[in-house]
């Protein structure tokens, strides 16, 4: 378990290290590596960002959609004129976002993706203490998946059980 664990909250935090995200610088000094969190939208708990600002870790936390947010991006919301090409047509932006249970504001980065075919955009919100582009940012939280996805590919392929 993670330090949050301490804090009573029922989650594991995945541990990255930044020298394999080149936006970001990957010491702090000579020395000190940067600590790095990446946390699921399941725990936007406000406690949680604290803690982790209080040890020094930088993170980046998905969170829910709502209103506010929303509001925030509702110029990229709106669907481009003409017909879409096969890529799709992806946005970011970052801004400033106080929930009224944090104590301060904290960087929000909102991605946009406009798809052929879809009527409505694919939206996501993440909270960071991460300086740098928002798109490495949103690569970067991104990457969280990648040991529960070769541990369902194990699943699969191997026929693991909860005991292999």
């Amino acid at each position: 378990m993670g330090e949050a664990s301490k804090l009573g909250f029922p989650i594991t935090l995945l541990s990255s290290r930044a020298p394999s995200n080149q936006a970001f610088r990957p010491f702090r000094g000579d020395t000190d590596p940067i600590k790095l969190e990446k946390v699921d939208a399941a725990f936007p708990i406000p406690a949680l960002y604290e803690a982790l600002e209080r040890r020094g870790v930088a993170y980046a936390i998905r969170l829910p959609a709502n209103a506010v947010l929303e509001r925030d991006i509702e110029d990229l919301l709106v669907r481009p004129r003409g017909r879409l090409s096969h890529a799709p047509l992806v946005r970011y932006r970052s801004f400033q976002y106080q929930a009224a249970s944090w104590d301060r504001p904290r960087r929000v980065i909102a991605k946009v993706e406009h798809h052929l075919g879809e009527l409505f955009p694919r939206v996501g919100f993440i909270v960071s203490s991460l300086t740098g582009p928002n798109r490495a940012v949103v690569r970067f939280y991104n990457q969280r998946g990648t040991a529960e996805q070769w541990i369902k590919e194990g699943k699969e392929a191997a026929h693991w059980t909860r005991l292999s």
